[in-house]
């Protein structure tokens, strides 16, 4: 990859990271944001906003008097969701092997009907970024960027699908919908690598995956040498415990002789020729 390439354009450079924009690649204050926003110039996955739209996430706005927009019932977004997914799945899928496939549900404009696509590595990416930009889909001319998201879980809004997210159509975190036939839904098992990749598949840097827990990702060396770590400990206290368990034998060995008839006379004929000897 060249080296221009591997680098990250920042619109704030002295300024701290923008959280939000780190964790979801959106603000809603845009490039306008008083913090910094760090953009990859390649990764391997896709940003295209405002790809899936409905009238039902339109028609958010309220004005003062109250909101007249139509009433749908959820079933109804999802099945037109479902044509959308089987009917853009398979061009994206020309171009390789998706390995996430998120649509936003969000009410906000800057993540209203964003739609994620990550791919197994950088340069099937880069090829379905110069086809399908400024590519038209439904009368809109799509509108792509290259997104750094580290961790789909820290992205995700974990309350959404309970339906408890307190903060409802106003919440900043990824509301996305439930892919049908259950594709792409196992976030917890994907392994997310840092934003430089190589164009044949391998990572630049060390690839880095998430937990469940709130501790700090580490990277896959670190944990390699944990697990060696581990294991010499484990052998150390497996030869500890030997040690200690022939030790114990010896020891209750010498208290069953002692305790034993034919032990307590060899003691008391050594404690006779001790004092046969003394005189």
């Amino acid at each position: 990859m060249p080296g221009y390439l591997r680098k990250v354009l920042e619109t704030n450079p002295n300024k701290p990271v923008c959280p939000f924009f780190k964790k979801v690649g959106a603000c809603r204050f845009g490039d306008a944001c008083s913090r910094n926003h760090q953009r990859p110039c390649v990764s391997k996955i896709l940003l295209i906003l405002n790809f899936y739209s409905h009238i039902s996430l339109e028609q958010s706005i309220e004005n003062e008097y109250g909101s007249d927009a139509l009433e749908f019932e959820s079933h109804e977004r999802y099945n037109h969701y479902k044509e959308f997914f089987y009917d853009v799945l398979p061009e994206l899928e020309k171009f390789g092997e998706i390995k996430q496939f998120k649509a936003c549900c969000n009410e906000e404009p800057h993540l209203r009907g964003n739609v994620y696509v990550e791919y197994s590595n950088t340069r099937q990416a880069v090829k379905a970024y110069r086809v399908f930009q400024a590519r038209w889909y439904g009368g809109k001319q799509l509108n792509i960027e290259f997104c750094g998201i580290e961790s789909w879980k820290n992205a995700i809004c974990g309350l959404f699908f309970k339906r408890a997210c307190p903060k409802g159509s106003a919440c900043n975190f990824l509301h996305v919908f439930r892919n049908p036939g259950n594709l792409y839904n196992q976030i917890e098992k994907d392994v997310q690598p840092m934003i430089c990749v190589n164009f044949d598949g391998e990572n630049d840097a060390t690839g880095r995956n998430w937990r469940w827990s709130e501790s700090p990702e580490r990277s896959v060396k670190s944990q390699t040498e944990d697990k060696i770590h581990t294991r010499h400990k484990s052998r150390e206290n497996c030869q500890k415990r030997r040690s200690r368990s022939h030790k114990s034998r010896s020891r209750s060995k010498q208290r069953r002789r002692s305790r034993s008839p034919h032990g307590r006379s060899k003691q008391t004929a050594s404690r006779k020729s001790h004092k046969r000897s003394k005189r």
